[in-house]
């Protein structure tokens, strides 16, 4: 097989027809009724080839797998055996990589299942990426092995095309994540920002008043009422920010104390 680095070079239109071309070649309803796959468990471990070496080393062990399988129909036995190949764990890496791949998917994807994303490929595919289309599509392949076999002939060229997909992906992992981390900081930055401004907010004599005629009039309901309450109470019932509690609190203390 080809050196990983040439096979992402590969025009990546051809990549998605050429996993396209496999899943489509033989329809799940076939002998079975569809939907047939089994879905992996929400939590399963996933992983990507860390190098070209990992990667022969996996694909390899997947191609043993399928020449041990080969003419084996679908069913438990083939199911169990599924589960004991690379192909699960391939797929929950796909999987957590793609949720952590910008643009966020749309809806609320199920990565989980062959369904899932047959759904996500068939009806966003406007949505998305040509490499998350890719990995989506490279996901149905790996699910599809649970009930067919990759002919001899097709295996090193849809392998070689999955491949080609991971290793791009792996690639883009740690740009997406510092991405991500940039814009969690920069969020929280803004959030910290809007709240020291309304934290800092100078409200009007007539305001506090207002706070002072309130706190009066719940004391005159419940005399045991706290500062802390009331002012909790006055910020919700004005719609005032979270940020202005602290304002009114200190405003009634020290108008409490005055008394």
């Amino acid at each position: 097989m080809s050196d990983l680095t040439d096979e992402a070079n590969q025009d990546d239109e051809g990549c998605l027809a050429d996993l396209l071309a496999f899943i489509e070649s033989q329809p799940d309803t076939g002998c079975l009724p569809s939907p047939v796959c089994e879905p992996i468990p929400p939590g399963h471990k996933g992983k990507l080839p860390v190098d070209n070496v990992e990667a022969s080393r996996v694909f390899d062990i997947l191609a043993d797998w399928q020449n041990e399988q080969r003419g084996l129909p679908a069913g438990t036995e083939r199911m169990r055996s599924w589960w004991a190949c690379p192909a699960p764990v391939l797929i929950a890496g796909i999987r957590d990589a793609l949720l952590e791949m910008p643009p966020i998917l749309p809806g609320t994807p199920d990565l989980n299942s062959y369904d899932g994303v047959c759904w996500l490929v068939s009806m966003c595919c406007d949505e998305l990426t040509v490499l998350q289309e890719e990995a989506l599509v490279s996901m149905r392949v790996l699910f599809v092995l649970q009930i067919r076999d990759l002919h001899p002939s097709e295996y090193e060229r849809t392998m070689a095309r999955i491949r080609s997909v991971l290793w791009r992906m792996r690639r883009e992992l740690p740009i997406w994540r510092k991405q991500m981390a940039e814009q969690r900081i920069s969020i929280n930055r803004t959030r910290a920002q809007s709240q020291a401004v309304a934290a800092s907010k100078i409200y009007s004599d007539a305001a506090r008043a207002s706070w002072s005629q309130r706190f009066d009039a719940m004391r005159g309901v419940n005399p045991r009422l706290t500062v802390n309450s009331a002012a909790t109470r006055i910020a919700r019932e004005l719609g005032l920010p979270e940020a202005a509690i602290q304002t009114i609190r200190k405003h009634l203390s020290r108008v409490n104390r005055a008394k």
